[in-house]
């Protein structure tokens, strides 16, 4: 898992960095392919625009994922997640987001049967999503959500957790997931 934290760390400073001046800290790409040899994951960044069926998106946001793919298999199975950003023009809007994600939630199954974390970053106008299949444990998927708060800084930003094979829980920073 600390592998996967640190991946995840490398991924946020490299996308929340400035602009480097010539000779100043390490670019994106160089990031990136740290994070490829040194925590044994592959970065990808995913194509496709989001659907008509995405609640955190709109017209207005600009929306980047990656995918984060531990290289090897495990019985048959890739481990890896899923992490997106939607860029809004307003915290509120952002917000109202989160809102409309928790309240499109299937009861019983989330939004992917599978784990997700979403999170509102106001101080940038951002909704991060992090999204894992259910070979993570518990623990494992709250460490996540967990340094995607400490990582972005969004430490007491409103979020919502859905868990696997559940439905999703708006929870706050106090709740300790």
């Amino acid at each position: 898992m600390t592998t996967t934290l640190a991946a995840l760390s490398l991924l946020l400073a490299a996308h929340a960095a400035p602009p480097a001046a010539p000779a100043a800290s390490p670019s994106i790409a160089q990031r990136l392919a740290t994070a490829k040899t040194a925590f044994r994951y592959d970065v990808s960044l995913v194509d496709g625009a989001a659907g008509d069926d995405d609640p955190l998106h709109a017209d207005d946001v600009s929306v980047d994922r990656w995918y984060l793919a531990a290289r090897g298999q495990a019985k048959g199975e890739h481990l890896g997640f899923g992490l997106t950003r939607y860029h809004y023009p307003a915290g509120d809007e952002a917000a109202a987001a989160l809102k409309r994600y928790l309240d499109t939630a299937d009861p019983n199954t989330g939004h992917t049967y599978a784990w997700d974390f979403a999170l509102v970053d106001r101080a940038n106008d951002d909704v991060w999503l992090i999204d894992a299949p259910c070979l993570y444990s518990h623990e494992n998927f709250v460490a996540l959500a967990h340094a995607l708060r400490q990582l972005t800084g969004a430490t007491d930003g409103d979020a919502v957790i859905c868990t696997c094979g559940g439905g999703c829980d708006a929870i706050s920073p106090s709740s300790g997931r």
